[in-house]
């Protein structure tokens, strides 16, 4: 994998140099600390900062991460409109990331009352959330979602470009996931705490929305390998039990699962056989047979924060909190998962992948801003992807093209890293 071409215009033989302009002492010492952190160099980091004199960061950031630390979630927002010399996209990024770190707080709670709490500072304090971005089945489309309320559907062109083909528009809250169905003519949209939309991919039109109650909060869905049905998760905090549901495309329910032994369920999937759900609730991963079979389960000892799928349906990995990646196979004689480190995850979700020719890497986001690439069976990275400047939250294997990896950011973009076409193979 490569970087995107540079900007900076290469030297050649012309006039004589211009006159450099003065250099920031405080900018370019800071921008070499940072450099040095990014890089693992911690000590020689600290070490620049003490004989500088220079610290990395303000005495804003100390106020910041004190209250944050101690959950003054309010004190901690205000500092971030305090910041002088802020841009104002920027602030709004920051505050956003104050405020979703209450959100995920209060999902961490039990019972209703901190779902209710979570609920209300989505509505009233989080403002863009745009989660899930991914590569259709067939590796011609990928959908990203943004703090518009919109989606966009690119086309990918030969020469790996890639070109808009529809804005779907009709949301009124950002749009918390996206899910293309199997044969890629149809994609889910969900809205926090709205109703399901289905969007016909060629047209871009949306033929149908799945109403529920009001007070229902889809966490998560998948497409069954016929495209004729899916499956949701939901909870209702204000009365009804969580649910695990079956829907075909006209919104009729065709099974459901509810009652006190349904957990909170944070993400799912079904094998690309339709032989098996499974779902994830806090340090749980759940594997149930379908219609009506058995079931296990296997525990981790950290919250697990999303779950994915190899394409073969024969292995899954999650995200753990404990900034590992842990690879099961989906049978109930594994016992111990195959562990990946390297990449930073302690406070958000963060989605990984599986990707390359037959599955053969995987790929994630992490909290420092970089895109990590790991062989299987290597436990460390084989790669460090850099280029984002917030946290990445969420990579897609291009599944047809195997040179192609897009990743999405906090820092508002979508990237499109392409490596040479023999390189994963």
């Amino acid at each position: 994998m490569d970087l995107p071409e540079s900007s900076v215009p290469r030297a050649d033989k012309g006039p004589a140099p211009r006159r450099l302009c003065p250099v920031d002492r405080e900018e370019l010492v800071r921008a070499m600390a940072q450099s040095l952190y990014s890089l693992g160099y911690r000590r020689a980091a600290a070490a620049l900062e003490a004989e500088s004199g220079v610290p990395l960061y303000p005495p804003e950031h100390d106020r910041l991460l004190l209250e944050v630390m101690a959950g003054q979630w309010d004190a901690s927002a205000e500092i971030v409109r305090s910041v002088a010399g802020v841009g104002e996209a920027d602030r709004t990024v920051a505050e956003f990331l104050v405020w979703r770190g209450y959100y995920l707080e209060l999902l961490g709670m039990r019972g209703d009352a901190g779902l209710r709490r979570a609920r209300e500072v989505l509505r009233r304090r989080i403002a863009p959330l745009g989660v899930d971005r991914r590569f259709s089945n067939n590796g011609s489309y990928l959908v990203s979602s943004s703090s518009d309320c919109t989606a966009i559907i690119w086309k990918v062109e030969n020469d790996d470009t890639l070109t808009k083909k529809h804005c779907l528009q009709g949301h009124e809250k950002p749009i918390s996931f996206a899910s293309w169905s199997p044969n890629d003519r149809m994609l889910l949209t969900c809205g926090t705490g709205e109703s399901l939309k289905l969007w016909n991919v060629d047209t871009g039109e949306c033929n149908l929305k799945f109403r529920g109650s009001a007070d229902c909060i889809i966490s998560s869905c998948a497409w069954f390998p016929n495209s004729e049905k899916i499956v949701c998760a939901s909870s209702e905090p204000a009365s009804a039990p969580n649910r695990i549901f079956t829907c075909d495309l006209e919104g009729q329910n065709l099974e459901v699962w509810a009652g006190d032994r349904i957990p909170k369920v944070s993400d799912l999937a079904v094998t690309p056989d339709g032989r098996h759900l499974i779902f994830v609730s806090c340090n749980d991963i759940w594997i149930r047979e379908l219609p009506r079979g058995r079931e296990w389960r296997f525990r981790e000892k950290q919250t697990i924060s999303s779950l994915s799928l190899s394409g073969d349906g024969q292995s899954l990995i999650v995200n753990l909190n404990s900034q590992e990646i842990h690879l099961w196979k989906i049978n109930e004689s594994c016992t111990v998962p195959e562990k990946f480190m390297g990449h930073k995850q302690d406070k958000f979700v963060i989605r990984s992948c599986f990707g390359g020719s037959n599955s053969s890497f995987i790929a994630s986001g992490s909290e420092d801003s970089q895109v990590y690439i790991w062989k299987r069976h290597v436990e460390m990275p084989i790669k460090v992807l850099h280029g984002h400047t917030m946290i990445v939250n969420c990579v897609s294997w291009n599944p047809a093209r195997p040179h192609m990896l897009a990743s999405a950011s906090d820092d508002r973009t979508v990237r499109i890293w392409v490596g040479r076409k023999n390189a994963t193979k």
